[in-house]
């Protein structure tokens, strides 16, 4: 990123936005400037005749603040010696309008980031989002965004993205830019719990896969019920299709295939929570 060599700043006087570095002897851009190339010239940035402002993925100098001068919120990427958004922003492509010229132009400025904006670790999220976190978020044609800590593969139809989230046991407020606690106890923020943790909309219940906001509470969504202490939904066996008795003894024991849907098998019936078929201690009544 150097140029021509130099004594002092005066010998770099013809290099825009230039002074001598004392260090190298060598001509160099003031800190928030890069070398620009002439213009059709083919040439490397270290070969320019001016400095320009830094933009986002331009080189820069870790010691100086090349990247932070003119761009908020961005620093120098020790890794690939690059301007690049500080930990908490993304890029975002910003248009603005000159009335005096009657023209338009964009340009890449750094933004904060929000819930559900894209991430690849948790500190992309959580650097300007308390209590948030980058999670995994599988999106189906039928069930919507699901967001979820699990690493299993989706089912078919499904696409997985990685979104900033609210922690466990927090629900976003109405800005997007921030997490409340649901349910607070003896200091303690605890997680969703299904047929427990109050809610006003859907989205408080997202922590817990097929779950949702029914009657003021965290449920969970028909043909599902409540297991690992109300932590998950899973998948209810009983009432599930079937096409003959292993198709539901596979999955549940005590079980049979009737007109095809799984049900308890003769002399069992199901449990309170509709999750098991237990041994009947008298005549079972349906």
């Amino acid at each position: 990123m150097n140029f021509t060599q130099c004594e002092n700043s005066t010998d770099c006087r013809f290099i825009d936005n230039a002074q001598c570095d004392n260090t190298t002897g060598r001509c160099a851009c003031l800190p928030g400037f890069t070398p620009e190339p002439p213009a059709g010239s083919g040439a490397s940035a270290s070969a320019g005749t001016s400095c320009r402002r830094a933009v986002l993925g331009d080189p820069c100098r870790p010691h100086l603040q090349d990247c932070s001068t003119f761009l908020s919120y961005a620093v120098c990427d020790s890794s690939t010696l690059t301007c690049t958004c500080a930990a908490g922003y993304k890029v975002e492509t910003v248009t603005s309008y000159n009335a005096t010229t009657n023209t338009s132009s964009s340009s890449e400025e750094c933004r904060e980031r929000q819930l559900g904006d894209p991430c690849s670790d948790s500190i992309d999220c959580e650097a300007v989002i308390p209590n948030s976190r980058c999670l995994l978020q599988v999106q189906t044609p039928a069930s919507g965004n699901q967001s979820s800590n699990s690493t299993a593969s989706p089912e078919g139809g499904a696409t997985v993205t990685y979104v900033c989230a609210c922690d466990k046991g927090h629900a976003p407020v109405s800005s997007n830019s921030s997490c409340e606690c649901l349910y607070m106890h003896k200091g303690r923020c605890l997680p969703v719990k299904i047929d427990h943790t109050t809610c006003s909309k859907h989205s408080d219940c997202n922590e817990v896969s097929h779950s949702s906001c029914t009657n003021g509470v965290c449920a969970c969504e028909e043909g599902y019920g409540s297991a690992e202490e109300g932590s998950q939904c899973e998948k209810l066996v009983l009432g599930s299709a079937c096409e003959e008795d292993s198709d539901c003894t596979s999955r549940l024991q005590n079980t049979a295939c009737v007109e095809s849907a799984c049900a308890c098998a003769d002399g069992y019936r199901s449990n309170a929570n509709g999750r098991a078929c237990v041994k009947c201690e008298c005549a079972c009544v349906w």
